[in-house]
């Protein structure tokens, strides 16, 4: 059976989702494929005895257009929960204890974070001299900061928070691909400070806000149950793509379910995948495309769910949570407080914690087995939260291939899928190009359909034309 169709997306994850939702509300059909029972990737969901966990991502910021308009689309304004005020305050581990992460020019003087050295390091960065980028540039994130702020900073800030947002290694990470901002506040201003400060007041003038952080009701993954509900019988599940062929004027895909095999035939395809997934199926007529995906590393991670009753615990857990700098050898990431984040996560009388483990920094740590990962967690805690007693680790998952990694080189994959898109209309949205957050995956679901319209559109006036 062979159907016909505007757009093939491949993948249902937040990226896929997304493109594919705006895609159909632009008038363009669109079927998207799915090998799993399940739509939204890793953004997953489950509630239990009155906890609320979190499987993927915990949380997003508002802060790209695209995400605020799928979500008044989507009619999900209602169910935003956003981030209680005292998210702002953030720790970091020095020396065996929570450190507040320096909120503004002044705390950085009085934060036991850094030594006296490292913040008037901080102060004088304007006075660095700034280097000089030419197109195709790239440095690691720690070198990066390391030249502009100096090592106690990139220990004991930019190592945690680059494990905490990538679980990766700020010694391998592209500071051009990863922190793209810097580098451009860097190249426009000769300073990263100085660049930011400008960049707040000109949001500030044009009348902008600060993100919010925000989440659902029902967790994050009610916004892929939202996409999924909104493309209806265009999403196909438990569905596995056999073959993909470019053909004279788009592309024939050859996937099977349990109704048998079918022919997809396709203006433009759009590939909504992991890196490695997706070099599969490009390495017979895209061989250097395959193998610039196939050299992206993932971090694995295991989540551990930790509930924390009100009497062991010896502190308040009024924050966003706290990370863990590499030079103190601990044997976790960090951890989310996540009952004080958002409400509805724990019972009366309890504190969800969200602990990480893994990551590139300790790969091995993600694939210990329960009572290893348990024990390894509850003594970290009890030691780093003063606890009074023993909490209770009440659910593990692992992601072998969590998140993609920006690694040195990486804007040669962004070139050349930008190339092959170009050349044959192939195009790919998905965390692997364009950001890993939430926000970063709509926005660039968004832009790939918005692309995708215009040469499917293109292509419709074309033959109006030649009639």
């Amino acid at each position: 059976m062979t159907t016909r169709v505007d757009t093939v997306v491949i993948g249902a994850g937040v990226s896929g989702l997304s493109c594919a939702t705006r895609l159909r509300s632009q008038g363009i059909s669109v079927t998207v494929i799915e090998k799993s029972e399940r739509a939204g990737g890793v953004i997953q969901n489950a509630a239990e005895d009155g906890f609320l966990y979190e499987l993927g991502p915990n949380s997003t910021l508002d802060g790209k257009p695209a995400l605020r308009e799928l979500i008044e689309q989507l009619d999900l304004t209602a169910q935003v929960v956003e981030a209680a005020p005292s998210s702002r305050n953030r720790y970091v581990v020095r020396d065996g204890r929570l450190c507040p992460l320096p909120l503004s020019p002044p705390d950085i003087f009085k934060s036991p974070l850094f030594g006296v050295s490292a913040r008037i390091r901080l102060l004088a960065e304007a006075m660095v001299p700034g280097r000089r980028w030419n197109d195709g540039d790239d440095e690691t994130v720690a070198s990066f900061f390391k030249r502009r702020f100096g090592q106690d900073v990139v220990d004991y800030a930019v190592n945690p928070f680059v494990a905490g947002v990538y679980a990766g290694d700020p010694e391998q990470l592209s500071v051009v691909s990863a922190f793209p901002a810097v580098v451009e506040f860097e190249r426009e201003h000769g300073s990263v400070l100085k660049g930011a400060v400008k960049s707040m007041k000109k949001r500030k003038a044009a009348g902008g806000t600060a993100a919010r952080m925000l989440t659902f009701m029902r967790g994050m993954a009610q916004l892929t149950d939202a996409m999924a509900a909104y493309l209806g019988d265009d999403l196909r599940l438990a569905c596995e793509v056999l073959s993909v062929q470019p053909t004279g004027g788009g592309w024939q895909v050859t996937v099977r379910s349990s109704r048998g095999e079918m022919e997809l035939v396709t203006r433009a395809l759009i590939l909504a995948l992991p890196a490695g997934p997706a070099a599969s199926l490009v390495e017979p007529f895209e061989p250097d495309l395959a193998a610039k995906f196939a050299r992206v590393p993932y971090a694995p991670i295991a989540i551990v769910h930790v509930d924390c009753p009100d009497e062991i615990c010896g502190m308040t857990m009024d924050g966003f949570g706290f990370l863990v700098p590499a030079v103190e050898q601990r044997k976790i990431l960090g951890a989310i407080f996540s009952s004080s984040l958002f409400p509805g996560r724990a019972p009366e009388g309890h504190n969800l914690l969200t602990v990480f483990l893994g990551g590139l920094r300790s790969p091995e740590l993600a694939a210990s087995d329960d009572e290893t990962l348990k024990s390894m967690v509850t003594d970290e805690l009890k030691m780093l939260l003063e606890l009074k007693g023993e909490p209770v680790v009440r659910r593990i998952t692992r992601w072998q291939q969590a998140i993609p990694q920006y690694s040195l080189g990486h804007g040669l994959l962004d070139a050349a899928v930008k190339e092959a898109e170009q050349r044959r209309g192939l195009y790919v949205s998905s965390n692997v190009s364009g950001g890993i957050s939430v926000g970063d995956c709509v926005a660039s679901g968004f832009d790939v359909a918005d692309r995708v319209a215009r040469r499917v559109h293109y292509g419709h006036e074309s033959e109006r034309n030649s009639l």
